[in-house]
């Protein structure tokens, strides 16, 4: 998994990460399926990452809460060498986000409170029915006291 630090990440600020096995087949900008299967589809990933951030980053919503943050979602796949566009993930990150708000992580998904980057693949070391979805929150340098 990705441990490089970014340009903008803060030195002293910590990872804070959220993982949850895949709900369902992720979404892709190149699918068109029928708006009642999307929806499902989505609806399934969001309360994922809501479930997840509940149990992972605090029960009381005020524990949940983070400042502006870099997020990158990194995906377990069974080939990580293999050519994939990680902007076809854009529904599948997006209905992440929008269930890490669910949750009160942040109080809008805007570029205020949000900044996402590419999201990422990787090989996990076990089954890929067992490997799972990984959620990277990054403070953002400009949001961190000094």
């Amino acid at each position: 998994m990705s441990t490089h630090r970014t340009i903008d990440q803060h030195p002293a600020a910590s990872v804070w990460t959220v993982s949850f096995l895949p709900p369902a087949k992720r979404l892709s900008m190149n699918d068109r399926p029928h708006w009642r299967t999307r929806h499902r589809l989505t609806k399934l990933w969001r309360h994922a990452a809501h479930t997840a951030a509940c149990a992972q980053l605090g029960r009381a919503p005020s524990e949940r809460a983070r400042g502006a943050c870099m997020v990158r979602v990194e995906f377990p796949v069974a080939d990580p060498g293999r050519r994939r566009d990680p902007h076809n993930q854009a529904p599948t990150v997006k209905a992440i986000i929008d269930g890490l708000v669910d949750a009160a992580v942040w109080p809008d998904d805007t570029d205020d409170h949000v900044v996402v980057l590419d999201p990422r693949f990787y090989k996990p070391d076990q089954p890929l029915m067992m490997a799972k979805v990984v959620v990277n929150l990054i403070p953002r340098a400009g949001d961190l006291p000094t």
